[in-house]
């Protein structure tokens, strides 16, 4: 799902008030990066000899990706209703009633944009500047991980691996979506970073997702 195509919808979306410091926002996102990169380890030994041992650790991995960056998501909200109704704009299935349901929690959209103009950032330059940094880190570790598994999509076509495997990345997109989302809404000095390290991860998520749904 690409940020320029779905941007004006969550721009009025973007009005929960930081939660978390930079710091534990960082550590967060660092936390990921690292996860990405284990499982990655993991997914580079797929083979045919080690298919059936390294495969069902590699869906764990991806599990525990998913459940962590929920967990992150949800520390970062401070309105969980207005979590579910800006999770629930990440499909644009609906936009207008993406909308409405976001009035119904409590939110003005067009009060949070004049209040977020008003606000000074939630965090200093150099904090939004770390934040940006330890994205382009999960971007780029995601990447790898999902390049590896496109890459063993061939051994995975011939098991019972392939439908966990497409839903495990359905979520991933869900969560790797909404994480991008909070972050460049609290990066304005460094956002088209930002945009331009989600905009590759979704090109890579694009691709897995289409290996393995077809």
């Amino acid at each position: 799902m690409r940020f320029t195509i779905i941007a004006s919808a969550l721009a009025l979306a973007a009005g929960a008030n930081a939660a978390l410091s930079a710091d534990q926002v960082t550590t967060n996102v660092d936390a990921l990066t690292q996860k990405s990169v284990d499982t990655n380890d993991l997914a580079e030994k797929i083979s045919v000899v080690s298919l059936f041992a390294k495969t069902p650790q590699v869906l764990t991995g991806l599990r525990d990706i998913v459940a962590q960056a929920h967990d992150d998501i949800s520390a970062m909200t401070t309105n969980k209703r207005s979590m579910q109704a800006r999770q629930q704009c990440a499909s644009m299935e609906d936009v207008q009633k993406c909308m409405e349901d976001l009035k119904n929690t409590g939110e003005d959209p067009n009060e949070i944009v004049g209040k977020k103009r008003r606000q000074d950032p939630a965090y200093s330059d150099a904090e939004q500047q770390g934040l940006c940094t330890a994205f382009r880190g999960y971007s780029q570790g995601s990447q790898k991980l999902l390049k590896t598994i496109v890459d063993k999509h061939g051994l995975l076509s011939l098991t019972r691996f392939e439908d966990p495997m497409s839903a495990l990345l359905h979520n991933l997109e869900d969560v790797s979506d909404i994480l991008a989302f909070k972050i460049i809404d609290a990066v304005p000095n460094c956002v088209q970073d930002a945009i331009s390290n989600k905009d590759s991860l979704d090109q890579i998520l694009e691709e897995a997702l289409e290996k393995y749904t077809n």
